[in-house]
């Protein structure tokens, strides 16, 4: 903490925020359509990769190289107990996922022998307790149920519905009794995922199961350990594992398998390999098999752990990649240490044409429906204005190249009455922010923003905020906090890449020359953890007596993608400090 003697410096530089007719960098050219990519990335010990970039990274669609416009890492929250969530740094219409997985741990308990349950049912239970506070899963059992739980956070019931599962494989089992429990297995993995179709989260799927054979038609007879059948009344066709990874793309799902007993084959033909139709559902899917049997590796750990986080990459499309429901996706990493999970699928939906009279930026500020067609990002800054407070609504496009046809910004109080409205002029449509301020009493607010592209797509997201000064020791209050660069004076930045410095911005207000008022900037991976630094601030005057402008350069070449706190702490005389917040999202 440094103790500032308040002055007025002759040769102190008033910081202006940047008026929204500023432009610094284009925010794009073009509208091409883009897709989310989900995918996760380990290193040989199954721990997570945080610290991809998209040059470390090249996306195929059927085989094409396609442009990386956007890169996120998504961390989940870890078991154990609930911390406090840091704020979001910023309000979107885009769903990134940060809210929780949902799990789904399906086990094929007629491929479990019974006395070989135990193991299982710890490797389960091992992976509940991993879940996070806002986590969800279901347990059931398949072809034939018997244990069944829906998503629920509840670990307990969870656990208890673990522990209770029995393992009925049969003494024998003949090659058609095979092909029939696996169509049915299929069927059922199906069916459980269709409940998560067009997910906007990925979906982690464990599947147990000791026997899953592959596609097979036309089989009369097979030898095996399990016995003899006629297996023509069952065939299990490609169709089947067709219809299971298109499902699976549409539900993001990424299916790693347990197999915990090694079965014989049930025929001398690859087709007959019990392992086949496992291998086939992982590969469909971007997971793998894990062969408990004979090992001691703890793998429902290491699934936890390398579903704990995952990167969303978007995607710059084609016009003709639009032509299909699905289309194959690669995505590569050039770093030898770095293994991908992936799904070879990816849905695509066919955007409608925009419709007569699609909805102006205008028009969509009479409603309170969430446009997601053109991704944007939004946050508010309250700082003073003379008896009033001043509030600042910052949009920017969240993808680069997006080219906005027109914009507005509404100002809503709490009965949702629109009390301000701004509309950009055709040169605030190609500066890098859309930047609306609006004189309103004290209270609490609800901005939108509303934009459509040169496309014709429409976007719009909301923010709920406090436009209120916070109260400090002695008559002191303060704004809130505005991250940003100042590369070219000060620029707000709702989101950093590549920067190797930001700066956190805010206002002090009733000071007065030598008051000794103590500042500190902090930098946390939590709300109220210990910080990585502690800063100091430099202080400048402003042309209103009592107003003090405070500005803190941040270093970000040393911090690992994430979000992170910005605390400022201000206090005076030994009385008790003040903390203002504000999360800095880091993504590369």
């Amino acid at each position: 903490m440094r103790t500032l003697l308040l002055s007025l410096l002759a040769g102190s530089v008033a910081l202006a925020l940047p008026s929204a007719q500023q432009t610094q960098r284009s925010i794009g050219a073009g509208g091409a359509p883009t897709i989310v990519v989900d995918f996760a990335a380990v290193d040989a010990k199954g721990q997570p990769v945080t610290d991809l970039t998209p040059g470390d990274l090249t996306v195929r669609i059927d085989g094409k190289p396609r442009a990386i416009k956007d890169l996120q890492l998504v961390k989940r929250d870890a078991g154990g107990a609930v911390v406090d969530p840091l704020p979001a740094p910023f309000a979107t219409n885009v769903v990134t996922g940060g809210g929780g997985r949902a799990a789904f741990l399906i086990i094929d308990n007629e491929t479990i022998s019974t006395g070989r349950e135990q193991r299982v049912r710890d490797g389960l239970a091992l992976f509940i307790n991993s879940l996070g506070p806002r986590d969800v899963a279901s347990i059931v059992t398949v072809p034939h149920g018997g244990v069944s739980v829906e998503l629920t956070a509840d670990k307990a019931r969870l656990k208890d519905a673990a522990a209770k599962f029995s393992g009925a494989r049969p003494p024998t089992e003949t090659a058609n009794d095979a092909a029939c429990r696996s169509r049915l297995t299929v069927q059922e993995l199906q069916r459980i995922l269709q409940q998560r179709a067009d997910a906007d989260t990925p979906t982690d799927v464990i599947f147990v199961s000791s026997s899953l054979i592959g596609p097979r038609t036309n089989v009369t007879s097979g030898n095996t350990s399990l016995g003899r059948g006629n297996v023509g009344g069952c065939e299990l066709q490609q169709d089947e594992f067709t219809r299971l990874a298109a499902i699976a793309a549409s539900a993001r799902a990424r299916i790693y398998v347990v197999q915990p007993e090694q079965l014989g084959n049930t025929g001398p033909s690859a087709a007959d390999s019990t392992v086949a139709g496992l291998e086939g559902v992982a590969s469909l899917t971007g997971g793998y098999v894990w062969h408990m049997a004979g090992s001691d590796e703890p793998g429902f750990q290491r699934i936890a752990t390398e579903t704990s986080s995952y990167y969303n990459a978007t995607v710059e499309l084609e016009p003709g990649d639009l032509g299909a429901n699905q289309r194959q996706v690669s995505v590569k990493s050039s770093r030898a240490d770095v293994t991908l999970r992936v799904r070879p699928t990816v849905a695509l939906a066919k955007p409608a044409a925009p419709a007569k009279g699609a909805p102006s930026p205008k028009d969509m500020l009479r409603t309170a429906r969430v446009y997601r067609d053109v991704p944007l990002r939004l946050q508010a800054f309250s700082s003073r204005a003379g008896g009033k407070v001043r509030v600042m609504a910052l949009a920017e496009a969240a993808v680069p190249g997006t080219k906005l046809s027109a914009a507005a910004i509404g100002l809503y109080d709490p009965s949702g009455k629109l009390v301000g409205q701004w509309t950009a002029n055709a040169t605030e449509l190609t500066a890098p922010m859309l930047l609306a301020t609006f004189d309103q009493a004290p209270g609490t607010y609800r901005a939108r923003v509303a934009v459509t592209d040169a496309a014709g797509r429409a976007g719009a997201a909301d923010v709920t905020f406090d436009a209120t000064l916070t109260p400090a020791a002695s008559g002191l209050s303060l704004s809130s906090i505005l991250i940003g660069t100042t590369d070219n004076g000060f620029s707000p930045k709702l989101q950093f890449t590549n920067e190797p410095t930001a700066a956190a911005y805010f206002e002090l207000y009733g000071g007065k020359p030598g008051m000794p008022v103590t500042f500190a900037l902090e930098i946390a991976p939590t709300l109220n953890g210990p910080a990585l630094a502690t800063l100091q601030p430099k202080v400048s005057g402003s042309p209103e007596p009592d107003k003090y402008l405070i500005l803190t350069p941040i270093s970000l070449g040393a911090l690992p993608p994430g979000d992170y706190v910005v605390r400022a702490i201000v206090g005076l005389d030994g009385q008790p400090a003040t903390r203002i917040l504000r999360t800095l999202r880091k993504t590369q």
